[in-house]
């Protein structure tokens, strides 16, 4: 990159080129230049775009003015306003519509603002197979927030390719948060400052040609700060013949923009406000608002004093603080009523509609219905929070007297909200309802919306005291009631399974007072999935028979699956979910996967399929980053002991650590812990294990929590005690489960317990009976979809018989362990199994045979010439990983260098 034209910023500029030079054959990066206005951002981004685009980048920008930003999907319009329609077409038929439909390029009327998402990150996916790809986006404070959660999804979903995201942005809130969007190690924040004392001189020299003294240098300085544009505002005033005294009275570049406005005609001063409140200014445009002026004329002495320049027709302003100043000149009566002259004479419908919503200030009936139905335009195509702004507007401009109808849109602006994942203000807007209108229905429907948004900002309890005060008032309406049991349940779901499991009991008996079949069969799945947590008996066959019954898309559906889940009926739920994934893609319906993918992790994980489950996961934060909700501390754990298993043993510990102090809520604790558990016990780390046991055992006592299927943790426990010559404890904790599984008669609940039995017989030396529950354990796991438990069963049986000194019989149940941890590429299981056979002085064979399937590939590709950078990118896993596996490729094979790697697999 170069500057020839960027004065004193050839620092910043090498900084962002340094960085931008790393992304081809590379990971994506971001910079974030940061700074006040006019302190030089835009020149800074544009010289690096310049450099960007020949150095090879492709470029898509956007920069929104302030007016801008609350036009929906502004953003998107120019990010893809150099995307070619066939560019558009070429994407998959899922997401096809969805970029069309939001900028005016297609004729479809709604679509999700996750599916938006969806199709921005394959746009960017397809561009990046060509080379690298800039996103370039100035004045990031403005850009639309329908457009900023797309964007944010879709640059993470590049975190793995060439990309370089280029933001520049004011130190205000943002509709992004760039620190979230990729690794520590790829962002790079650019804190700009002010020119140094000799970069004001040069910048007054250069592009003013004004020469002063130092001393006079250094009050320009200290007045400034270094802002480039107050310095060439001030430079300005002494090039018309202003003294450097009366220069430097300004103590700002707004100061001194506001002042050449004030000094403008009066006719002016009209026409240019005009351009500043309209989104996207032409003379034509101006001239159809102000039919009785000639536009062009009058700005000419606002093109004189450099405020705007006038290109191809089109009015732009030099910086947004001069179009700042002209609005603030005007003041608020005479800006309304140019609102009104610029929105009756645009053709731009949500334009009109901004404009109307800025300039009315009094109750206006016909005004609010347009509004309102331009909320639905909104919210057909997506963007959602334009959509809950206008609902709102809506209700406000409705006359008091109908207070139904202004209820009904705080109602819609309620919903809005809490589907975009806000807690508090739903709360608000619904309170403001049920006070206008005293409605039934009204009343109902605040409820649950107060409800759900309590519940999604983490205020279960203040969600169950409003279902509770709400029952009463629905005594003879069951559908009613049902639905407040319903919520009320999952409220109590997360600290009180019992509370929840009476619940949901309430909620299937008013459902079938009720007598709607949808609604029976919701409630008694989300009772069964209850059921479940709280280690009550369900019935599973008929769980699966309704599931099997029910649309791809009922809540009813997931709970079902959720149930089977948790009793570790895996290959059936994952089938359901891959189903429902296809389905809500088909309908575009993509917010709904997160909840989906969540389940999906959890089922991968147990059926051995890790490097699926962190793919899933992925995915799922990017769907909880659009959506909104509380984070899932349970997927990280689960993430990190996915990592663990395939031998990313520092990046798993890592992520562990990381997620456990965020679990405070006790079913979350559970569920964390319970991985620690599985970490630990894989590490032989049983310190930690019991540490996570003692956790999870308190967390399920302090909320009646008696699964056993989805938190297996006393198992582990048992081991961990024993280890540690705890034998009584481990016997007690053993006899807690036992009593568990015979009440909930899940179908872990044997296998672990003959599981449990047999550590505990080893444990006090009746070898034979450990051998026969081994056995046991063995059989009763390879029914089940569990196939990590039976690897480590057999394991267990091999251990117990190189231990009584039955070598042969040994060697046989480790072999057939060491072919189910290789299928399960589970590396710290593998190690244990070759720990076993140095113990007993034997020896597996050291061909290539021997590999596992993910050391193999690693060899494989290592032999046909990759980098391990280059591996790991093909196998979508971190360079660690394929560092440990290639180590232990090495060590099997007896080999040192990667010629001698190939040489040998050449052989076999």
């Amino acid at each position: 990159m170069t500057a020839t034209s960027l004065l004193g910023r050839h620092t910043e500029l090498a900084t962002i080129s340094a960085l931008a030079d790393t992304v081809p054959g590379a990971r994506a990066a971001l910079v974030a230049v940061r700074g006040e206005a006019g302190i030089g951002k835009s020149a800074l981004v544009a010289t690096a775009t310049d450099g960007l685009a020949s150095a090879g980048f492709t470029v898509l920008r956007a920069s929104l003015s302030e007016v801008e930003s609350t036009l929906g999907w502004a953003g998107l319009r120019l990010l893809c306003r150099e995307v070619s329609d066939a560019e558009l077409a070429a994407l998959p038929s899922g997401v096809r519509d969805a970029i069309p439909a939001v900028t005016g390029r297609g004729d479809r009327a709604d679509v999700d603002p996750t599916l938006v998402a969806f199709a921005l990150a394959d746009l960017l996916a397809r561009r990046l197979e060509d080379g690298p790809l800039a996103i370039v986006v100035d004045d990031l404070h403005w850009l639309d927030a329908a457009t900023a959660s797309a964007l944010a999804f879709a640059v993470r979903s590049c975190a793995d390719r060439p990309l370089l995201a280029l933001v520049a942005h004011r130190p205000i809130d943002l509709p992004l948060d760039p620190d979230r969007l990729l690794d520590p190690d790829r962002r790079l924040t650019v804190d700009l400052a002010g020119l140094s004392v000799a970069g004001v001189n040069r910048l007054l020299r250069e592009r003013l040609g004004i020469a002063l003294d130092r001393s006079d240098v250094l009050r320009v300085h200290g007045t400034t700060g270094g802002s480039p544009l107050h310095v060439l505002e001030i430079g300005r005033l002494l090039q018309r013949g202003v003294g450097i005294d009366d220069a430097l009275v300004h103590p700002s570049a707004y100061d001194l923009i506001l002042a050449r406005v004030e000094t403008l005609p009066l006719a002016t001063r009209s026409v240019l406000l005009a351009a500043a409140l309209a989104a996207r200014p032409t003379i034509d445009r101006l001239a159809r608002a102000m039919p009785d002026t000639d536009a062009e004329a009058e700005l000419e002495p606002a093109v004189k004093q450099q405020l705007i320049e006038i290109r191809g027709g089109a009015i732009v302003f030099t910086h947004p603080l001069a179009r700042a100043a002209t609005v603030a000149e005007a003041g608020a009566p005479t800006r309304r009523s140019m609102q009104q002259l610029l929105a009756a004479a645009t053709d731009d419908d949500d334009e009109r509609i901004d404009l109307l919503v800025s300039a009315t200030e009094r109750p206006d009936a016909a005004l609010a219905a347009e509004i309102d139905a331009a909320s639905e335009r909104a919210a057909g195509r997506g963007d959602i929070p334009v959509a809950m702004q206008l609902a709102r507007r809506a209700a406000e401009l409705t006359p008091p007297d109908q207070s139904s109808a202004k209820a009904e849109r705080l109602l819609v602006a309620a919903e809005l909200a809490a589907s975009g994942g806000d807690g508090v203000t739903p709360v608000e807007l619904a309170e403001a309802a049920t006070r206008l209108d005293p409605d039934l229905d009204v009343a109902f429907r605040a409820g649950v919306i107060t409800a759900l948004a309590l519940g999604n900002r983490g205020d279960e309890a203040h969600a169950i005291d409003t279902l509770e005060a709400l029952l009463p008032r629905f005594e003879g309406h069951p559908t009613k009631r049902a639905r407040l049991r319903d919520i009320q349940a999952q409220s109590f779901l997360r600290r009180d399974v019992s509370a929840a499991l009476d619940a949901a009991r309430a909620a299937v008996e008013e459902a079938v007072a009720g007598g709607d079949p949808d609604q029976i069969d919701r409630e008694r799945a989300l009772l069964a999935m209850v059921s479940v947590l709280a280690g009550e008996p369900v019935d599973l066959d008929a769980i699966e028979a309704t599931a099997a019954r029910l649309p791809d898309t009922s809540v009813a559906k997931d709970w079902c699956a959720d149930a089977l889940s948790f009793c570790d009926r895996s290959s059936v739920a994952l089938a359901i979910s891959e189903a429902q994934i296809g389905q809500y893609q088909r309908l575009g319906l993509v917010h709904f996967e997160a909840p989906v993918r969540s389940r999906m992790v959890g089922d991968l994980i147990s059926l051995g399929r890790y490097a699926e489950a962190i793919r899933h996961a992925a995915e799922w934060f990017d769907l909880q980053s659009l959506v909104g909700g509380i984070p899932a501390t349970s997927i990280r754990a689960d993430v990190a002991f996915a990592q663990v298993m395939l031998g990313d043993t520092e990046r798993g510990l890592a992520e562990f650590a990381a997620a456990a102090p965020e679990s405070t809520i006790p079913i979350d604790v559970i569920a964390v812990m319970s991985r620690g558990c599985d970490i630990g016990a894989a590490l032989g780390d049983w310190s930690e294990v019991l540490g996570c046991v003692e956790r999870a055992r308190a967390a399920a006592h302090a909320i009646h929590y008696g699964g056993i299927g989805c938190a297996p943790f006393r198992v582990e426990g048992v081991e961990a005690l024993v280890q540690l010559g705890r034998t009584a404890d481990a016997a007690a904790l053993g006899a807690e489960h036992a009593a568990l599984a015979e009440r909930s008669r899940e179908p872990r609940g044997p296998a672990d317990g003959a599981r449990i039995d047999a550590v505990l017989a080893a444990a006090t030396g009746d070898a034979g009976s450990a051998a026969e529950r081994w056995l046991a354990a063995i059989d009763l796991y390879e029914q089940l979809d569990l196939p990590l438990d039976h690897g480590i069963s057999l394991l267990g049986l091999g251990s117990a018989l190189r231990r009584a000194g039955k070598r042969a019989e040994a060697k046989r149940w480790l072999d057939a362990a060491a072919t189910v941890f290789n299928a399960l590429q589970a590396a710290p299981y593998q190690g244990r199994v070759a720990a076993e056979f140095e113990r007993m002085g034997a020896k597996r064979g050291a061909g290539a045979h021997e590999l596992t399937p993910t050391e193999r590939h690693v060899a494989d590709l290592v032999a046909a010439g990759l980098s391990n950078a280059e591996i790991a990118a093909t196998m979508t896993v971190s360079v660690r990983t394929v560092e440990s596996n290639l180590t232990r490729a090495y060590r099997k094979l007896g080999v040192r260098r990667r010629t001698e790697l190939a040489a040998v697999l050449r052989s076999v």
